[in-house]
């Protein structure tokens, strides 16, 4: 199922398609983790609707994809832990339409329970997602660069077409320069030679 890896095969794709999500649910663990936090004041359960195609690329991005297509109500659960004191990070999925649990994914150096801490750590090129930087204040310069490569390139082909068919012209110039000739030589082989 390349259709699934490939929007989030580079760290960039990965973290401009699943970076928010991402950062929006780390946004809601951070709220509940935090010292000062009231019991009353965050959710207990967040739950977001999207299609197969959402929940491959975030799993791309997380480097958990198993490469199998995610059928219809495949489920991904990122839940908060809490174990002795500690905070852990588990995801699980559910690839299936039979009723089954959904299989716990270790994630890629951390683990079935991965800490909170190290969980930001890992993913920190995901979790920091800034669209306004990503998408626009870069378009000025990407567009600049465009351009000037764009103009670069236009004026080389403008050149080498230039000086392509200024040689094939000299040569044609040089064959009916030689067909003169010979049609004066031709016409009065006597006169030509004298001259």
């Amino acid at each position: 199922c390349y259709s699934f890896t490939t929007p989030a095969a580079t760290p960039l794709l990965a973290r401009l398609r699943a970076g928010p999500l991402l950062k929006d649910i780390m946004t809601k663990i951070n709220r509940v983790i935090t010292p000062c936090a009231k019991k009353k004041d965050y959710l207990k359960v967040s739950v977001y609707s999207g299609h197969d195609f959402t929940i491959g690329v975030v799993l791309t991005a997380l480097g958990i994809f198993d490469g199998n297509c995610p059928v219809y109500t495949a489920t991904i659960l990122i839940e908060l832990v809490e174990d002795n004191g500690a905070n852990y990070i588990r995801i699980s999925y559910r690839n299936a339409t039979d009723v089954m649990e959904p299989q716990i994914l270790s994630i890629p150096y951390c683990g079935k329970l991965c800490p909170v801490e190290k969980f930001k750590q890992l993913y920190e090129n995901l979790l920091n997602v800034d669209f306004d930087y990503e998408c626009t204040k870069q378009f000025p310069v990407l567009l600049g660069i465009s351009f000037f490569g764009g103009l670069v390139i236009f004026a080389s082909i403008y050149v080498a077409h230039k000086l392509y068919f200024a040689k094939v012209s000299s040569r044609q110039r040089g064959y009916t320069h030689t067909y003169r000739n010979m049609g004066q030589l031709l016409d009065n082989p006597m006169k030509v030679g004298h001259v």
